[in-house]
């Protein structure tokens, strides 16, 4: 996402991040969206800023677990049964949420370096990525099963999912062709499947990893 040179679009852009803010005041209370708050922020205040490899991955995983972070809060707020998490308590879901992150963040420091993304670019492959990735492509489902109306939580994942990944890199942006969209999205996916899973077994093998209690009666640990 370049900085625009139309103060119009840079304001809209900017007051974007202010809609999030209402989810606090919501009933139950919406968390999980001030992300792209955060995420404007950012933008707004070193949009040139590039990112190496490292920085790249751990720039990634520090997002991840800032939505993770507010995907617990919200859940917690409200007490969910069954909340949509790695795992209920906040202790164990960043652990295993480490290696989703990590995962996603390692697939697209090489992607970047591959392919040369913008960040724009980044955000679109990631964001739609995400709406077939969340919850296991519940997320995708309910939103077909839901439309026209349906597009909004299609749209509401995008804007979760797409800063993940949405990281100035260090690398010049080409032309790109279709193909290399569709390659993308797989190799992040692939990539956060496979961190999440690798972190999980760790986690069985040192015993951390126990059945989940519910949120609200056992919230950190």
């Amino acid at each position: 996402m370049r900085r625009t040179s139309r103060p119009g679009l840079r304001l809209a852009f900017a007051l974007s991040g202010l809609l999030p803010l209402a989810g606090i005041m919501a009933r139950p209370v919406e968390t999980q969206a001030l992300v792209w708050t955060v995420f404007v922020a950012v933008l707004l205040m070193a949009p040139g800023q590039r990112t190496s490899g490292p920085g790249f991955v751990l720039a990634a995983v520090a997002t991840g677990m800032a939505v993770e972070l507010a995907a617990w809060a919200g859940h917690y707020a409200a007490c969910t049964p069954q909340p949509a998490l790695f795992h209920p308590q906040l202790g164990r879901d960043l652990m295993i949420g480490a290696g989703f992150y990590a995962g996603l963040g390692l697939a697209w420091a090489w992607l970047v370096r591959r392919f040369g993304f913008s960040v724009g670019k980044c955000f679109a492959v990631n964001g739609a990525m995400g709406v077939f990735l969340e919850q296991k492509g519940a997320a995708f489902l309910a939103g077909l099963q839901g439309l026209p109306q349906g597009a909004v939580l299609w749209v509401f994942v995008v804007l979760i999912y797409g800063p993940m990944a949405a990281i100035p890199p260090g690398t010049p942006s080409p032309r790109r062709r279709l193909w290399h969209f569709a390659a993308a999205a797989l190799a992040a996916g692939a990539g956060a499947v496979a961190g999440t899973y690798a972190f999980g077994l760790v986690l069985m093998v040192f015993g951390l990893l126990p059945e989940p209690r519910p949120i609200c009666a056992a919230p950190l640990w």
